[in-house]
């Protein structure tokens, strides 16, 4: 009986039920679909293989990063996603607080020890470095530029709810966001006089830079797979040579937010035209490519 005094005194004067009582830290399992991968916690190694399991603390967003020979990384966000079974019974005990019970509820569902992660996180490794063959010609990277013509229309932020389908929910965001903006955009049109429709871009609406910080980082992976010359800095063969440049033109920003809004993270899609040249400067070829979402900013 003193035991369970002491317990629910403490429970009255220093918090709620489930701050004190739950774990702060939970074992979850990483597998991957290669022997030599190396996975890495917040940019601390775990383990690597094909499986590891470490325990972790719950406190918000975590960001898993495997790196795998041959490979480019693969970088996944671990969000909460569930409250733990022990929560609820919890909530009981809470409740026996009388008039403190909705503070302490309160109190529990804030909190982020109180949610859990999946149990196994699977993350596959896909993404294979393509390596320069015997008849492939050398790339030389010109630069990647910025090259937003409206700020207002080509850098765009969209809420998205954490969903076990994550293709699904964006893809739901984005409708909804659409709809909203042409929404918006039909009622500008109704308010502004028919003789701006036709009104140039003003140049403050433009960002530009003539080179970003991604030229430096293909320039590392093509030099690793082959495609940088490093033996003829001097007498370089133009004819075998191709010149890559790339510019930015939309940025789109997804600010995923997990159950209860204890956690959350930002993926971000980049739309590129890379451009193909001749030593001469000439374009032989260009592509429009939407590069595929990173999950690398934590918030």
């Amino acid at each position: 009986m003193k035991k369970v005094l002491f317990l629910f005194t403490i429970t009255l004067f220093f918090g709620s039920c489930a701050a004190i009582f739950l774990p702060k830290k939970q074992k979850v399992t990483i597998t991957t679909s290669n022997k030599n991968a190396k996975i890495f916690l917040d940019k601390e190694e775990i383990g690597g293989g094909k499986s590891v399991t470490t325990k972790i603390k719950k406190e918000g967003t975590h960001q898993i990063v495997v790196q795998t020979p041959g490979y480019k990384d693969t970088y996944v966000c671990l969000i909460p996603t569930h409250r733990p079974p022990a929560y609820w019974p919890l909530q009981v005990l809470n409740i026996a607080l009388g008039p403190y019970a909705y503070t302490a509820i309160f109190l529990d569902s804030r909190i982020p020890k109180n949610m859990s992660y999946e149990k196994v996180t699977d993350i596959p490794i896909v993404d294979k470095i393509i390596n320069r063959g015997k008849v492939d010609k050398f790339i030389e990277i010109s630069n990647i530029k910025l090259d937003i013509k409206d700020k207002n229309k080509d850098i765009t932020v969209i809420n998205v709810e954490w969903k076990p389908d994550m293709e699904a929910s964006i893809k739901e965001a984005e409708v909804k966001y659409k709809a909203k903006v042409a929404k918006a955009e039909m009622k500008e049109f109704k308010k502004n006089d028919r003789k701006h429709k036709g009104a140039t871009l003003k140049e403050d609406n433009e960002i530009k830079a003539e080179d970003i910080v991604f030229s430096e980082n293909v320039y590392k992976t093509l030099k690793k797979s082959g495609f940088i010359d490093t033996i003829n800095k001097i007498f370089s063969d133009n004819n075998n040579t191709l010149v890559l440049e790339g510019a930015v033109k939309k940025v789109r920003y997804y600010n995923v937010v997990g159950k209860k809004r204890v956690a959350a993270y930002q993926k971000v899609k980049l739309d590129l035209v890379w451009y193909v040249k001749n030593t001469y400067n000439e374009i032989l070829d260009s592509i429009q490519k939407c590069l595929p979402m990173l999950s690398i900013f934590l918030i």
